[in-house]
């Protein structure tokens, strides 16, 4: 995730609570040097109180931004490497059927990659959902949740969707590079 971050921030679910006229658009707190409070039309606003816990909200957008195709097959690669060796941990998936379809709830745990790196701790969740193409919607919506591997407190959610095709397309990569 620290490769991935490029802005902490925390959603202030209360704010739309004291705007009704904000209702439909979530508000957020991005830490800066002159602490501003950001919303969809990004109005500046005194400094907003501070919550225990910052939490990371990253895009589908954020994510591509931030993920090069040579890093996700790289990152792929490790990963790959600690699956096998076992020092990454990756039970089965549970499958829930729900009234669109399947969702499948996938954690993992995986070993600092270097000295000083914290392990990463996280639950990808990711629905099937055919009839979302009627809509204009993904089929496979995803999203991503990372814990705090020390305190299991949430530290970033990401939008998973594009990440995941792009983790198909890296472990692809990946597999055919060892042939």
């Amino acid at each position: 995730v620290a490769t991935v971050c490029a802005r902490k921030s925390t959603l202030c679910p209360r704010e739309r609570d004291r705007r009704p006229d904000r209702a439909a658009t979530a508000t957020l707190y991005v830490p800066t040097s002159n602490s501003q409070l950001l919303t969809g039309a990004e109005r500046k606003a005194p400094a907003p109180r501070r919550v225990a816990q910052e939490m990371l909200i990253l895009s589908d957008d954020d994510v591509r931004a931030a993920v090069p195709m040579a890093l996700a097959v790289d990152v792929n690669a490790a990963a790959f490497t600690a699956l096998e060796d076992g020092s990454a941990q990756c039970p089965d998936r549970a499958i829930l059927s729900a009234a669109g379809g399947p969702t499948l709830f996938k954690p993992a745990c995986v070993p600092q990659d270097a000295p000083g790196a914290p392990e990463a701790l996280g639950l990808k969740v990711v629905s099937v959902r055919a009839a979302n193409a009627q809509a204009g919607l993904p089929t496979v919506p995803a999203t991503m949740l990372m814990l705090d591997a020390v305190t299991g407190l949430p530290s970033a959610v990401l939008a998973a969707t594009w990440l995941t095709a792009l983790r198909t397309a890296a472990g692809s990569a990946v597999a055919t590079r060892a042939l």
